[in-house]
């Protein structure tokens, strides 16, 4: 193997990483207080070439009524006071 075969290689790899670890994901959170009762609503928008994997948020409370889009598995864990929510596709 050549020198110039290696430098390609590694050249190639960079790219690929590169542009696995860049991401254009817009997230538009929004939350409501109406009779005692918070509401946490997440507008997710992925902009880049590569598909958005997950998604998560902790929120310093108990959670319930979580909705998930089309396709999305979601799961929670608690933390002390703070409730992990956590969506994969």
């Amino acid at each position: 193997m050549t020198r110039h075969w290696y430098v390609a290689t590694l050249i190639g790899c960079l790219l690929i990483f590169s542009s696995i670890a860049t991401a254009n994901v817009i997230a538009n959170p929004s939350v409501t207080f109406v009779s005692g009762v918070y509401t946490y609503d997440y507008s997710v928008q992925n902009l880049g070439a590569v598909p958005l994997l997950g998604f998560l948020i902790s929120v310093p409370a108990e959670v319930s009524n979580i909705q998930s889009p089309v396709g999305w598995d979601v799961s929670t864990v608690s933390l002390f006071d703070t409730t992990v929510v956590q969506w994969v596709s």
